[in-house]
Formats: C-alpha cells, sequence, structure tokens
C-alpha cells in the first residue's frame, strides 16, 4: 500500500501542476482520476473493483471506494477532453518532429460501443489524441460522427506543423478530403476500388480499372475523383505480390510515388495499439464491466493518460510480469 500512495502523490503533483483549475473544477475529482490511474497501472486491468482495493483514505470499506469510482465515471462534470488537452499539448510543445503523421480509426467495444480514435503516429504505436465513443452497431461511422475528433485533434496540434492524415477506406468521402484541406493537412487515404476517376482528356472510370498487375504498381496524377470530380489529386495503385487479396489505393493531395506506399503504411500503427488496449495480458478493455457509454469513454481516459501520454517524468517498465515506477524531475 505504500508504494500506491507514493506514486498516487506523484502522479496527483503533476496533473496539479499541468492542468488548469478551470478544466476539472472540483479537486476532488483529480484526487479520484489520480488513484483511477494508480489502479490501472498496478493491477494492470480495467476493473472498478481492483482498482478500489489500491485506493488509501478514510472509507473502511471496499465498496464505498468503488462506489467513489462509479460516481467519478458517471459524473458529468468531469470532461475528459478538457483535463486531456493540456496535458497532451505540454507534450506536443516539446516534439523535436515538425513533421508528423496522424491515424484516423475506430474499433468495437462489446460489440455495442465504436471507439473513434485520432491518433499521433509515433515508433510504431500511435498516441491518441482524440476520441470519441458512440452506440454503434458498426466499425464503420458517419463523417458526421468522426469530423469533430478530427477538429478537436487539429486544436491540439502546434500550428507550425506539417500533418499528414492516414486513414482507411471506410474514411474515403467526398467531406473528408475537404476537411483535411480546411485544417491545412496533407492526406494519404485508401479509396475504394468503385470511385470514379477523371483523367485529363479521357472519360471517367471506375479505379479499379486502373489497377495494375500483381506485384506491379502504377501512379497517376492530376486526376479529379467523384461525379463532382473533386482534385487535382494523385492515385498510388497496387496489388502486393506478397498473397494480399485486395488492392491498394492509396488518395493523396501531393504527387505519389513509392514512398507513398510506406507513408500510408504507418496508419496501422494505430491498430497496433488497439491490440494492446485488448490484450489481456496488458490493459484488456473487454473485461471492464462498465457497459455503457458514460463508462466507456471514462474509462478509455483514465485509461489513456498513464499508457499513451506517459505523465511527464514518470517512468514505468514491465519486469517479469510487475511494474516498476521511479520519479526523475529533471528527466525529458
Amino acid at each position: 500500500m505504500g508504494d500506491s500512495l507514493k506514486l498516487y502523490r506523484t502522479i496527483l503533483g503533476l496533473l496539479i501542476r499541468n492542468i488548469p483549475h478551470s478544466a476539472y473544477g472540483h479537486l476532488g475529482r483529480l484526487y479520484t482520476l489520480a488513484w483511477a490511474i494508480v489502479g490501472l497501472l498496478l493491477e494492470k486491468c480495467v476493473s472498478l473493483t481492483l482498482w478500489a482495493n489500491v485506493i488509501q483514505g478514510h472509507a473502511r470499506y471496499a465498496a464505498s471506494r468503488y462506489r467513489r469510482l462509479q460516481r467519478w465515471i458517471h459524473n458529468r462534470h468531469v470532461k475528459p477532453h478538457a483535463i486531456y488537452s493540456p496535458l497532451i499539448k505540454s507534450v506536443l510543445s516539446k516534439w523535436e518532429e515538425a513533421q508528423v503523421y496522424i491515424s484516423l480509426d475506430t474499433t468495437m467495444l462489446w460489440n455495442e460501443f465504436v471507439v473513434i480514435r485520432v491518433s499521433l503516429v509515433y515508433r510504431g504505436r500511435a498516441i491518441p489524441l482524440a476520441w470519441k465513443v458512440i452506440k454503434h452497431a458498426g466499425a464503420t461511422v458517419a463523417f458526421t460522427d468522426y469530423a469533430p475528433v478530427l477538429r478537436l485533434a487539429a486544436q491540439l496540434l502546434p500550428a507550425d506543423w506539417i500533418v499528414t492524415l492516414l486513414a482507411d477506406r471506410g474514411f474515403c468521402d467526398e467531406e473528408l478530403f475537404l476537411l483535411a484541406k480546411k485544417l491545412g493537412w496533407h492526406y494519404r487515404i485508401r479509396g475504394k476500388g468503385s470511385i470514379l476517376v477523371y483523367r485529363k482528356g479521357k472519360k471517367g472510370c471506375r479505379m479499379e480499372r486502373l489497377c495494375p498487375p500483381r506485384g506491379e504498381a502504377r501512379f497517376f496524377h492530376n486526376v479529379r475523383l467523384t461525379r463532382q470530380q473533386i482534385g487535382p489529386l494523385h492515385l498510388a495503385l497496387a496489388w502486393p505480390a506478397n498473397g494480399q487479396s485486395d488492392p491498394w489505393y492509396v488518395i493523396s493531395d501531393e504527387p505519389t510515388d513509392l514512398d507513398t506506399f510506406a507513408e500510408y503504411g504507418l496508419r496501422f500503427d494505430i491498430e497496433e495499439n488497439f491490440l494492446d488496449d485488448k490484450c489481456r495480458t496488458l490493459w484488456n478493455w473487454t473485461r471492464a464491466l462498465i457497459q455503457s457509454q458514460p463508462g466507456a469513454r471514462a474509462v478509455l481516459f483514465g485509461h489513456l493518460l498513464p499508457s499513451r501520454l506517459w505523465l511527464p517524468n514518470v517512468k514505468f517498465v514491465s519486469q517479469s510480469g510487475s511494474y516498476l515506477f521511479w520519479y526523475a524531475e529533471n528527466e525529458p
């Protein structure tokens, strides 16, 4: 229990120093958040019952501590993005790379909710910037559902950054092209074979008709897409020789070449994050017994803080199945 209290004090201090009071209103909400993070890190799963066991305080019974966490999760005054935004902005302000890739994707929770997430691609994984949880029957969502998430992510990124958006064909939408342009972002978005392509001096044809033979790639520049003839845009089309059943149709706002496929491939880093989230030996989202939309939002929020942002100066490493923590005031 001594370790949990020491970790709690370290995390609480970091939260207080980095989050303005206006973001959480009542200090008690920050106290509970700090204990939720401690519970997640020590128990290594999403479970209020287990988190309650690590909380120290005046409450004698675990049931009282459990109800405290429940109230926090369903408290409408707890605004995840209001608390998370100043933390992630603080980290990004020290970022050395001015040219970055962000990935847009979705995943299902309990076959009932969809998590829409925009993340910053980083070293084989992706750091969440913004997210949204909706009750939805499938992983494909409408532009009106994910557009606010992109706009929120844009508010967090430094204005002088060169940003490239990566997204799968489920997001291939005329409105997304226009929004990316409005936000000042480049993009590499996988297209669908049914999209109409208009080349200069030629009639429109479906993109799949331009697909090269297996093992080859083709590039088309200054084309226009759909009946609205959006463009000029650029295409990188390939059918990998490694047995993949579907060709790659990558749509770009910049001229394409073989490097375009490598850029688009960075999108899969966010899928690695989702696998981590659901892995039984890591954060194990699917074990969470909080199957409600407010609960899912709060669980994601408490989860994302330690597991993705790595709160400034708090280091944690896995060693023989347990976690070690230490605090280094002067480390980056």
